[in-house]
């Protein structure tokens, strides 16, 4: 969802969004990771990843 709605300009920021795997103690949980140095930025101006998780929620 986070990438299908991610905004593009080069396409950096969308290409660099991925999930990776986190070991907890007793559990394995994910997290959506953007690789682009610009990552925050895009966030901070559209709210793209706020916006996925909630979709993901409902």
């Amino acid at each position: 969802m986070a990438k299908a709605n991610a905004p593009v300009d080069t396409g950096a920021y969308r290409d660099g969004l991925q999930v990776e795997a986190v070991q907890r103690a007793h559990r394995t949980t994910f997290m959506v990771v953007g690789h682009d140095p610009k990552t925050m930025l895009v966030e901070s101006k559209t709210g793209n990843l706020r916006k996925a998780l909630k979709a993901a929620k409902t």
